[in-house]
């Protein structure tokens, strides 16, 4: 019944005052969302994100935010304060992993207003058994089909080029990654399968792919190595 929903994973846990400095943001600034930056947590240390500017405090619009999000400071749900109003506009997608990338990206083009907090209040706790940190193929089929539909909806929603090519340009990035890291974790018997839903992926955003002036050279030849050779995409992601 209130007027902003938080997202916490049940693993993790958030210093006490976290909300509270939220919620007052929030009401401050009048803001559709407010983003807490988050520290790693295990049994051995604590690393906070890699994101850092001169202010702890930002105030972003909402494509601004989500191109930070695809960047650098993670486009998760937890660990963000979001209107109601907004927050129930979109609903997760049923029986997925990785559904956060299809429904953070929809919430947070329908805010105005976007306040980013550095302060890595959010401790996001890893573990080896946790349903991410397993190998399971299906968890890679669903990031692909889930960040293809991302694509398609932030190239259908009404943007400037320009804005929709930096975003697009960023889930090509991180699908590239995700595909370069997740690869050698994936079983020989899910192999195939993985490949086949990737070499889709390129195929159905080879235009946008091509196209892109704010896609760096290096990745577009990266994802197009993937539909022809997996040792020449080997090597391209080693060469620094």
């Amino acid at each position: 019944t209130g007027e902003y929903i938080i997202f916490i994973d049940s693993d993790d846990f958030i210093d006490s005052n976290m909300i509270e400095l939220m919620y007052h943001e929030a009401i401050q600034r009048n803001a559709d969302i407010v983003v807490m930056t988050h520290r790693y947590e295990n049994k051995t240390e604590t690393e906070s994100f890699s994101y850092r500017t001169s202010m702890q405090i930002e105030s972003i619009s909402g494509v601004e935010a989500l191109n930070l999000m695809l960047s650098r400071i993670g486009w998760t749900a937890w660990g963000k304060l979001i209107k109601r109003k907004i927050a129930f506009q979109f609903h997760f997608k049923k029986g997925k992993l990785y559904e956060d990338m299809d429904y953070i990206p929809k919430v947070t083009l329908e805010s105005s207003l976007v306040v980013v907090m550095l302060f890595g209040l959010y401790h996001y706790v890893i573990r080896d058994d946790s349903i991410m940190g397993k190998t399971q193929n299906v968890t890679k089929i669903d990031y692909i089909e889930l960040s293809n539909s991302t694509v398609n909806y932030i190239n259908n929603y009404n943007l400037s080029i320009s804005e929709k090519r930096k975003l697009i340009a960023q889930l090509f990035i991180l699908f590239y990654r995700t595909y370069c890291n997740q690869y050698s974790s994936v079983d020989k018997s899910g192999k195939k399968i993985f490949i086949k839903y990737s070499k889709k992926y390129i195929i159905s955003n080879l235009k946008l792919i091509i196209s892109n002036d704010v896609l760096p050279v290096k990745y577009k030849i990266g994802l197009i190595s993937i539909l022809f050779s997996d040792k020449l995409n080997r090597i391209l992601y080693t060469v620094k």
